[in-house]
């Protein structure tokens, strides 16, 4: 029976989290640049241009002056409506994109005496622009007031608050957008906005949109749509069987349970991967928590309209604990290269003569690229802990590893600077060797440095919005 070591891949991300948080953000944009606006008809005396084929739209020309997030806000918020769907759909990529960098600042800084007593008590321990000018500290003032513009909310799970896209609000104005996109807001909106909760939760209107999310991501090829709904659908099916903080998890040990009753009919109902869940979670036996854990992870590892499929398998080899990836599909010799490509990286990390390693892994998928961070560890004779670690990124189509300078299609040289100013983490380093590990996020780079100072690396993330500066981010989604 299958069984991951848990705790150990936790702990791989924790780090990477934590390493963020000990970083000191960089002040936040603000600007005060006045804004463009969209005019539907010519100016009175003035002569229509003739078409033109190049000729930029007002929003793509907005966007071309690299606008900060609150001007992208307010442009939506003032013009959102009048503007054509392809225009509205770039308009929120770009905000999503610059949306990241602001909230992991916020995310960090909300721990800080006066953020906190801001939020909590200045407004209610809800974020309310109306309240933003009653705030004392003109720092915390300032961020917010940013973020409000941006239209970043801020949402508590448990008693964390974090800052996200206020997806509700982006619903209520009323942007033009393509079909596809309208629908990814109201499925973000729903989620954000507690729409399937109740005692008990409303399952059957869960997994109606489950199935439709599915359905829309099958006659999608990927773009930035593809990307926020593969979001959706991981969170949805995540509520669905693991429930709020993985409080369902439990439920599934009696097979005439409520919960083992659904995924049978749900099984029946719908079709497609979301029924596939249900049918192979409803026949797992013994089904603890860890099972379903277990299982959720290896379902999500791929997006539902992929050709490929994975799970973590455990085996023991070189006295050695490997809990590795395992990839399907109907192109054999692609699955058998991917598989032995990340099996020989394994046993790469693996120290000759032990008998008490234990190298666990966490993958992801962004596009058409897969990417396994590698982690291994054990005591050694003096009770010290030792810990490596290295990352992976494979091409699916070809199953060929691919180094940073592929992937951005450049020399090292070319963009090195650019990359350094992104980079977000504790200590950046003066200057950037092209000897470092990296490795893909959901939303962005990890990027991996020995440490100086201990046994653990040295953590940096970059943004999707940090990695456009100089590469081509539409081949992640």
């Amino acid at each position: 029976m299958k069984k991951r070591m848990t705790a150990i891949l936790l702990t791989s991300i924790t780090l990477l989290l934590a390493s963020c948080a000990a970083q000191e953000p960089a002040p936040l944009e603000t600007s005060s640049s006045p804004l463009p606006t969209v005019s539907a008809e010519p100016s009175a005396g003035s002569a229509e241009p003739a078409p033109s084929i190049s000729a930029q739209t007002d929003a793509e020309l907005f966007l071309s002056r690299e606008p900060a997030a609150a001007q992208v806000g307010r442009y939506l918020t003032e013009n959102g409506a009048s503007v054509t769907a392809e225009d509205g759909d770039l308009l929120l990529e770009r905000l999503v994109l610059l949306q990241m960098d602001i909230a992991g600042q916020l995310n960090v800084r909300i721990w800080d005496k006066a953020y906190m007593s801001a939020l909590n008590d200045t407004m209610g321990g809800i974020f309310n622009p109306s309240k933003i000018d009653d705030i004392e500290d003109n720092d915390v003032k300032a961020a917010f007031n940013e973020a409000a513009d941006a239209l970043i909310t801020v949402v508590r799970y448990e008693e964390t608050p974090l800052f996200e896209m206020n997806w509700s609000r982006i619903e209520a104005l009323g942007t033009t957008l393509s079909d596809e996109a309208a629908a990814m807001v109201l499925y973000n909106s729903r989620l954000q906005g507690n729409y399937y909760a109740g005692d008990p939760l409303n399952f059957d209107a869960l997994a109606a949109d489950i199935a439709a999310v599915e359905e829309q991501l099958t006659a999608l090829d990927g773009g930035f749509v593809g990307w926020e709904l593969r979001k959706v659908f991981n969170y949805q099916l995540s509520l669905l069987i693991a429930g709020p903080e993985g409080s369902f998890e439990g439920e599934y040990t009696d097979k005439n349970s409520a919960y083992n009753k659904r995924l049978e009919q749900y099984a029946g109902q719908y079709g497609g991967r979301f029924a596939d869940i249900c049918r192979d979670l409803y026949a797992l036996e013994n089904e603890d928590s860890q099972t379903v854990t277990d299982y959720l992870y290896d379902a999500l590892i791929f997006p539902p309209n992929y050709p490929l499929t994975a799970d973590i398998t455990i085996t023991e080899e070189n006295g050695a604990w490997l809990s590795l990836p395992v990839v399907y599909g109907e192109n054999y010799d692609l699955t058998e290269k991917l598989n032995e490509i990340i099996h020989e990286t394994a046993l790469s990390l693996i120290k000759e003569g032990r008998t008490d390693q234990t190298l666990s892994t966490y993958v992801t998928v962004s596009g058409d690229f897969m990417s396994v961070v590698f982690a291994c560890s054990y005591l050694d004779e003096e009770g010290q802990y030792y810990y490596s670690e290295t990352g992976l990124v494979l091409e699916l189509t070809t199953g060929n590893p691919v180094t940073l300078d592929t992937l951005v299609g450049a020399p090292f040289d070319s963009y090195k600077d650019a990359l350094l100013k992104v980079m977000r983490g504790y200590n950046i380093p003066a200057r950037l060797e092209p000897t470092f590990s990296f490795y893909l996020t959901d939303n962005g780079m990890a990027i991996s440095l020995p440490s100086e100072d201990s046994g653990w690396p040295d953590y940096y993330i970059v943004t999707f919005n940090g990695l456009r500066s100089f590469m081509d981010i539409s081949q992640l989604y």
